[in-house]
C-alpha cells in the first residue's frame, strides 16, 4: 500500500473544503472576482483530480479507506482493514502543500476572467450595509 496515495485521497477533500470557505470570504472583497475566478478553476481541477484518484484507488490499487475517528494527537483511518494513523499536523501540512500545488505549483492551470455582474451587485450591497 502506498501511504502517499492514501494521504492525498484524505487531504484533497480537505483542500477543497478550505478553498470553498475561502471563496465565501472573497465574495465580500471589492476585487474578489479575480480571486473567485482563480478559486473556481482550482476547485474544478481538484475535483477532477480527486475523482481520478478515487477511480485509481478502487480499480488499480483496490484500496478501501474508512475514517475511524480522531483524538488530540492522531487521526485514524482503516485501509483494507489495516489501521493507519496520521497526526493533525501531518494532515494540515499535506493539505497546505496540495493547495499550493494547485494555486501556483506544478498542477496550477490558467484561468479566465468571467463577468460576475450579480456577484458584484450583491457584494456592493453587503458592503453598504456594514
Amino acid at each position: 500500500m502506498d501511504k502517499d496515495i492514501v494521504l492525498r485521497y484524505i487531504t484533497i477533500p480537505m483542500a477543497i473544503k478550505v478553498f470553498r470557505q475561502d471563496k465565501e470570504s472573497f465574495r465580500h472583497f471589492k476585487l474578489g472576482n479575480l480571486y473567485l475566478d482563480k478559486l473556481d478553476t482550482v476547485l474544478q481541477q481538484l475535483n477532477k483530480t480527486f475523482h481520478q484518484l478515487k477511480k485509481e484507488m478502487y480499480t488499480i490499487h483496490h484500496l478501501d479507506i474508512r475514517y475511524l475517528g480522531k483524538t488530540d494527537k492522531e487521526v485514524k483511518y482503516s485501509v483494507n482493514n489495516e489501521v493507519i494513523t496520521f497526526t493533525p499536523e501531518e494532515l494540515r501540512l499535506t493539505t497546505s502543500e496540495i493547495m499550493s500545488e494547485y494555486l501556483y505549483g506544478k498542477s496550477a492551470t490558467p484561468f479566465e476572467r468571467t463577468e460576475r455582474v450579480w456577484d458584484t451587485v450583491t457584494a456592493s450591497r453587503d458592503i453598504s450595509k456594514a
